[in-house]
């Protein structure tokens, strides 16, 4: 599918009560498939959140009822039409994602001006959201590995929110009304954020359409100043003091062993050269990689090995992690092979063979992220966040077209270090 960008709007949206406020619009038109992907997101979600979950359950709200319709109307609207719809608040973002028919493009226009600017956050139906969010944790709590994951994340990011379930926690979520709901919203409101449109629809009609919805006078993402008004990126949380943490896990049958550090954040000049190496440590396709070679291959310590060089990289830091599910009797030769691998990596670097396929895989890649419009505008709404153009497949690809394996060598000998490594110990328990 060929998709061409258009600027759809320009100028700058004013608050109010039926507004939102300081909008970014990007329109992409496709004529390949007649169909419409729209984002519109605002800035804030759990960074900024009062209450720990106030961002996800908020999100998760804006489906459930406005001024004008309750959520039973809005599920039939979207299934009568077939359209997608998806409301949700995360890390940095609150709102709306909807996937239609170009012919309904008005509707889905129409639809999410409705969620955003009209939710009414009903109290039953905040109830209904609470309790299915506290069986959805408690369902993760149920298994060791995520309970092993949550562990590692904490001893890394804390006391940033990264270090904590977006979804809140069973107490937390308790001490949520909707009036927090309403008040977190009406802040991200005002804070402004984005739409972002791909799909079969001329850059003149998405415009107008859109200030009609939205408010007059949108301000236009400028591509060929890529860096303008991108996130940037925030300090590097402490975590926490110790450098061992160990977890008990009843009802687990194997160990599960993490060990890692923070790198940097997605939007770093070293952050490319990192995902290279990231793939030649095992974060490719599951099949490969140092580690994986050396923990499950040679040592055959266990079935599932991986390992990232900037995993969960955004605003904040990613992480170099290696992951093992092991027995629990293999933890010192598990450990000391962890160890052992990464001395050898950071002394003898990486072969030009492993860097020519790392970076074959990556370029490959970014072609297959891109085979469906909702994937075009996922991206192009990344890129208007972070102000870089994720979304051009020709300027993803010279990330990776521009290194070599000296710099990738460089850059991993920067950010990865065995004395800056946490261990995270999942140990079975009764």
């Amino acid at each position: 599918m060929t998709v061409q960008p258009t600027v759809a709007a320009s100028g700058r949206a004013h608050s109010g009560a039926d507004r939102l406020g300081g909008e970014l619009v990007v329109a992409s038109r496709s004529a390949a498939a007649p169909l419409i992907s729209l984002r519109v997101w605002l800035r804030g979600g759990a960074a900024v959140e009062p209450l720990h979950g106030l961002a996800s359950l908020c999100g998760r709200m804006l489906g459930e009822g406005t001024s004008r319709s309750d959520w039973l109307e809005i599920a039939n609207a979207c299934e009568t039409r077939g359209i997608g719809l998806s409301t949700g608040g995360g890390l940095e973002t609150v709102g709306v994602a909807i996937d239609c028919l170009a012919e309904d493009f008005d509707r889905g226009v129409d639809l999410a001006a409705e969620l955003l600017l009209e939710s009414s956050f009903p109290d039953e139906r905040l109830e209904w959201q609470r309790e299915q969010t506290v069986a959805e944790l408690q369902s993760l709590a149920d298994q060791p590995e995520v309970r092993a994951t949550w562990s590692f994340l904490d001893q890394l990011y804390h006391p940033h929110p990264l270090s904590r379930p977006l979804l809140g926690s069973p107490e937390s979520l308790a001490t949520i009304d909707s009036a927090a709901c309403r008040t977190f919203h009406q802040e991200s409101r005002q804070r402004g954020g984005w739409i972002a449109l791909v799909g079969a629809v001329d850059a003149d009609t998405a415009r107008r359409r859109l200030e009609q919805a939205f408010g007059s006078g949108l301000e236009t993402w400028q591509e060929d100043d890529p860096g303008a008004d991108g996130a940037g990126e925030t300090a590097p949380p402490p975590g926490r003091d110790q450098r061992l943490c160990e977890v008990a896990l009843p009802g687990s049958q194997q160990m599960h062993l993490f060990a890692g550090h923070l790198t940097v954040a997605r939007t770093h000049d070293d952050a490319a050269a990192l995902e290279v190496l990231g793939v030649v440590l095992g974060a490719g396709n599951g099949l490969n990689g140092r580690f994986p070679n050396r923990l499950r291959e040679r040592e055959g310590l266990g079935y599932v090995a991986h390992a990232h060089a900037i995993a969960g990289a955004g605003r904040a830091p990613g992480r170099f992690l290696v992951y093992l599910g092991t027995a629990p009797e293999n933890r010192a030769r598990a450990e000391r092979a962890i160890v052992e691998e990464l001395e050898r990596l950071l002394d003898g670097g990486i072969t030009q063979q492993e860097f020519e396929d790392a970076r074959s895989y990556l370029l490959g890649r970014e072609a297959m992220r891109r085979e469906t419009v909702a994937q075009r505008a996922d991206l192009l709404s990344e890129a208007i966040f972070f102000g870089r153009p994720w979304h051009d497949l020709q300027w993803a690809r010279r990330r990776y077209e521009s290194l070599d394996r000296e710099s990738v060598e460089a850059a991993m000998r920067r950010w990865l270090a065995v004395e800056r490594l946490r261990w995270t110990v999942g140990i079975p328990a009764d």
